[in-house]
């Protein structure tokens, strides 16, 4: 979900691992919090795409899954104990077929009802925490290849990573140990990053109507927007494709509850509504293992009725000045001690509770050839309502919404995404 939630910290070297390959420490606390919790696959995070015909076999299967891990080492790397820690090492018994799994579904059920009954299958306990999904038997003329993993093992930019390899041929690197600053270059940048940090924890917006407990259940929702329609609006007003998706969410979260946006006697000026956003924290050449992500505070204008002055108020936030500062700030949480990183998880998992948490994604150069269609996965923590993951395709923009059972009415979100793109490119038009 973000740096506070990470699974790895400091990367060391392991004195049992030969040449150069290097493990780094894993916050187990988590693991073992979410191998407990009555669905792990909450915590699984992936990308599913649609393929037409029936399903491949395994010895293609195989051979694809081979050529993924010549070209990304770090599938290779499990986690485990190591006195009272866990760290990443090379799994000595590695083997495909563990990775490699098949699964009938039941006839005429979608796509997405598909993925989530597929990721109930555990991933390989004590391997690698990743696994490719072959789900066929919901259509005669389709299969859907998914690939998750657990989000200690990946976040969304590096899947998004594994899958360029595996289209473009270029490999990643190993994973390797990284030397943490020295503690007083490490402390002096620490006020500099807090004013960032402090707007993670901004007020909760009431923004739904929850009617039973969390964790009940989820519920999956794919949509797609026209790439037309957004390149659009980019022309006619400079903000950038992630600008874009925030705003229309925006307006779609207003139409969706008006009630809670619309000034009354009690409150004559509504807040907005707070999002976590996740940041790219990995350097350019990262081998793709663990989370490596930070957050960005962004308060949707939900309570704006105009779409090009959510647009610009969301503009006003989230650019890349900002993006950039955050990034540097925050990638010393990446080097923090083992005890301050479970201090900083408490504190995320208080501060995620009613937050709705958006995530965005590029595969405009990882589509597969002959897919239907591709989607991302978020994952679902107990206590955070929704996820939503837009993934750029280029000609669309797919959005994945992932919402606990005790929202209600989230069936009428992803029509509304779509009205509110068409509401905000007729207002760029006029």
């Amino acid at each position: 979900m973000g740096i506070l939630y990470r699974f790895g910290a400091r990367e060391r070297p392991d004195p049992d691992t030969a040449g150069s390959i290097r493990a780094g420490r894993i916050d187990h606390a988590m693991l073992m919090e979410s191998r407990t919790a009555p669905d792990e696959s909450l915590w699984h995070i992936g990308v599913a795409l649609r393929m037409p015909g029936p399903p491949p076999g395994r010895p293609g299967m195989r051979q694809l899954l081979g050529h993924l891990v010549d070209h990304a080492p770090a599938l290779t790397y499990r986690p485990a104990i190591r006195g009272r820690d866990m760290r990443w090492e090379p799994d000595r018994d590695f083997q495909l077929d563990r990775h490699l799994d098949y699964h009938r579904l039941p006839t005429g059920c979608d796509e997405a009802t598909a993925v989530l009954e597929g990721l109930r299958r555990p991933v390989p306990p004590d391997h690698p925490l990743w696994s490719v999904l072959v789900l066929h038997g919901h259509r005669d003329d389709e299969h859907i290849l998914c690939y998750r993993a657990h989000h200690a093992f990946h976040d969304g930019i590096s899947i998004m990573s594994i899958f360029q390899g595996l289209l473009t041929g270029r490999p990643l690197p190993r994973p390797v140990s990284v030397d943490p600053p020295h503690i007083v270059r490490m402390a002096a940048q620490l006020p500099a990053a807090m004013p960032e940090l402090l707007r993670l924890l901004a007020p909760r917006a009431r923004w739904h109507d929850r009617v039973a407990p969390y964790g009940r259940g989820r519920r999956l929702y794919v949509t797609s927007l026209d790439g037309a329609l957004v390149q659009q609006i980019a022309a006619a007003t400079g903000a950038t494709l992630g600008q874009i998706n925030l705003a229309v969410l925006s307006g779609a979260l207003r139409a969706w509850a008006p009630h809670h946006w619309e000034p009354s006697l009690i409150r004559p000026r509504r807040r907005g509504l707070t999002t976590w956003i996740p940041v790219n924290l990995a350097e350019p050449d990262h081998s793709a293992l663990g989370n490596r992500v930070g957050l960005i505070a962004v308060t949707l204008p939900c309570s704006d009725p105009s779409p090009l002055s959510r647009l610009n108020r969301v503009m006003a936030q989230i650019h890349d000045d900002r993006v950039d500062r955050t990034r540097r700030r925050q990638r010393l949480f990446d080097l923090l001690p083992y005890s301050l990183i479970r201090i900083s998880r408490s504190v995320a998992r208080w501060g995620s509770r009613n937050r709705l948490i958006v995530t965005m994604l590029s595969a405009v150069d990882n589509e597969l050839p002959g897919a239907r269609g591709m989607f991302g996965i978020p994952i679902l923590p107990v206590g955070v309502p929704a996820m939503v993951a837009f993934l750029a395709l280029g000609h669309t923009v797919s959005v994945s919404l992932l919402v606990d059972d005790s929202v209600t009415h989230a069936e009428r979100l992803a029509p509304l995404l779509r009205h509110a793109l068409d509401e905000l490119a007729e207002a760029t038009r006029a």
